[in-house]
């Protein structure tokens, strides 16, 4: 019993260095962006914690209990911290233009979705208002238009930007439309001002760069704060959806959301849905949507696997 102990002792000791060292690496990511992805398994660390935490108080070790929950209770104050920070639609702030009803889509439609029937078919049964697309190229365009066209009259589009994929679809009017590649290409913003209900908005469809590619990722997004700060200085209500590829627990969606002063309205599980990565269930929120805060969450939900390695986010909101 004597070594069944030592055994089990020793063993609780290197899962929580392992711990402890994921915990201080993922604090120091605004030092080096590319531990940046130890924040993305911030709640798979705060789990482990719990596990070690749990076992640990069946042993006589103090230091090891005491380190054990000191580490539970900083990951616990990790993961809870941007739960705190998003909105999700509530806020003291007076609603400046009451509207309701105003239905939004972001989906990453994946640049090798061989066949967009599926997903086509979702898209008509949630009728939105509008849908912001990423990864969604001039095969993929002809396929949406093909069918969904009548009823999404305006547009922007790459309109034969090399390297450029993504768009917004609206059954509302799109005014002084935007394509803005990201610092390495390939990740586009798109952005317009969209009338609904005679009420201006400004609307935006992003897909921010690759975490595993973190230098590219922190300058895109750095670039996504100056565009956005300009265009808040209007004074229009914001959205901002699409695939941030960056979890809540991430210091980049963190500081994204400080410097902008815009709101989360999501919290939900949404890649991937095809088993990419030999990970069989949606395990990572990294498809949000943000705004100023005028405007308020009515729902949100995730939408079926429809041929894409994510799932839709669709979203009821008011301002």
């Amino acid at each position: 019993m004597t070594t069944v102990l030592a055994f089990a002792t020793h063993a609780l000791r290197f899962a929580l260095g392992v711990g402890l060292v994921a915990t201080v690496v993922g604090v120091l990511a605004p030092l080096v962006p590319k531990i940046d992805l130890f924040n993305h398994i911030r709640p798979a660390t705060l789990v482990g914690f719990g596990v070690v935490a749990a076992l640990a108080l069946l042993l006589s070790d103090r230091r090891l209990k005491l380190a054990a929950i000191g580490g539970l209770a900083v990951n616990a104050m990790l993961t809870a911290a941007p739960m705190l920070g998003a909105a999700n639609g509530v806020d003291s702030a007076p609603l400046v233009n009451v509207q309701s009803g105003f239905k939004l889509v972001s989906w990453n439609v994946n640049w090798d979705n061989p066949d967009m029937t599926a997903g086509i078919n979702v898209l008509r049964q949630i009728d939105p208002d509008a849908i912001a697309f990423q990864e969604l190229t001039n095969k993929h365009v002809a396929s949406v238009v093909a069918a969904l066209g009548s009823r999404y009259p305006h547009r922007v589009l790459c309109d034969g930007a090399r390297d450029c994929t993504g768009g917004i679809f609206s059954k509302w009017p799109l005014t002084d439309p935007s394509r803005t590649p990201g610092t390495s290409g390939y990740h586009w913003r798109f952005a317009a001002t969209l009338t609904y209900q005679n009420t201006p908005i400004r609307f935006s469809s992003l897909h921010l760069q690759y975490p595993f590619h973190a230098a590219d990722q922190a300058a895109h997004m750095e670039q996504v704060i100056g565009d956005l700060s300009r265009e808040t200085a209007s004074g229009l209500p914001l959205i901002i959806a699409g695939d941030f590829n960056l979890t809540p627990w991430s210091y980049l969606l963190t500081r994204f959301a400080l410097q902008t002063g815009l709101v989360r309205h999501t919290w939900h599980r949404s890649w991937p849905s095809n088993g990419l990565m030999n990970i069989p269930v949606r395990a990572f929120p990294i498809d949000h949507i943000f705004s100023t805060r005028d405007v308020r969450t009515v729902s949100v939900d995730v939408g079926p696997a429809c041929g894409s390695d994510h799932h839709m986010i669709i979203a009821q909101l008011a301002w």
